[in-house]
């Protein structure tokens, strides 16, 4: 009696993963590379479009996706406990600092009060990372409007001069003309626009200004600067050279300034470093414990079995 012919799936029989002739499949390559193949067979030709499309899609969704945690987070950062104590202080953006934590919280995913309050802490260390290369340019700003520094930019000083006398026009002669303007230059303005000239403050401002504008301005050195587009800018090779050489004066002149900001982001960055490596002994004891607990449970009714046998 013949032996029954065996079974055939409806699709047919299994066939194995045809490869590419003298080489590995380069899928495989794929995988243990973590690299996307840059030659195609024939019949992968035809799918690449479409899943590029699709991976542009997916890309766009996670990125929106993440944008809306960090929303969510960012709402959650602002109801937290810890976040009762603002660490910013004022004309800091505190929006930017709640954006910094909520996106700590979701890499961190913080569990508990105490995984919260070291990524709380975490938070305020970096940010305050941030606080110091701010001060750092800001005073290598404030510095170059010095009349008695020696990379003194008198383009900028005037510039800023005007929205002093814009914005307070009361106090800003008093107050910052001689932090801003040369001493030529005051004794020019004071000399030629008298207080007692005017009738009102906001009639002699506008009149220093536009003696500003009009006169001082266009006699003052070519600048990275302008009041208004081309006047007095530098342009080309000549504003690089003259960028290079302000930052090499600048490093020159405020050593002390550059030093001290080195020390405050090196003491900044190890203790980053302690806390980011507290954060991952916490959740690897919480884990440890889980386990643990898991193991007890799961060996408990063996125990309980074995001590009725015995009996």
């Amino acid at each position: 009696m013949p032996a029954p012919e065996p079974k055939q799936d409806k699709n047919g029989p299994e066939q194995p993963p045809q490869q590419k002739a003298g080489g590995p499949d380069v899928r495989a390559q794929g995988l243990l590379t973590g690299r996307v193949p840059t030659t195609c067979t024939p019949g992968m030709q035809s799918s690449s479009k479409s899943r590029s499309k699709r991976e542009s899609a997916g890309g766009a969704h996670h990125q929106h996706r993440w944008r809306a945690d960090v929303a969510a987070h960012r709402r959650n950062a602002l109801k937290h406990g810890a976040f009762a104590i603002d660490p910013t202080i004022p004309g800091e953006d505190s929006q930017e600092f709640t954006e910094l934590y909520a996106a700590l919280i979701i890499e961190w995913q913080p569990s508990g009060p105490t995984e919260a309050d070291a990524v709380f802490s975490l938070a305020d260390l970096m940010w305050r990372k941030r606080r110091a290369q701010k001060m750092l340019r800001a005073s290598l700003a404030t510095n170059n409007c010095r009349p008695s520094d020696p990379m003194f930019d008198e383009r900028r000083s005037f510039n800023y001069f005007i929205d002093c006398m814009r914005s307070v026009p009361e106090t800003a002669f008093e107050r910052y003309a001689s932090r801003l303007l040369t001493a030529h230059s005051i004794s020019h303005l004071k000399q030629k626009f008298p207080r007692s000239n005017y009738q009102s403050t906001s009639e002699w401002a506008e009149a220093v200004i536009g003696e500003i504008k009009s006169v001082l301005l266009p006699a003052a050195a070519p600048s990275l600067e302008a009041t208004e587009p081309g006047e007095g800018e530098l342009t080309g090779p000549l504003r690089q050279s003259v960028v290079e050489a302000m930052v090499a004066a600048s490093i020159l002149s405020e050593k002390e300034l550059f030093d001290n900001e080195l020390n405050l982001r090196e003491r900044l960055e190890g203790m980053i470093d302690r806390k980011v490596k507290h954060l991952i002994q916490l959740k690897a004891n919480k884990q440890m414990f889980r386990q643990i607990s898991a193991t007890c449970k799961d060996e408990q009714p063996k125990r309980t079995a074995a001590r009725s046998g015995l009996q």
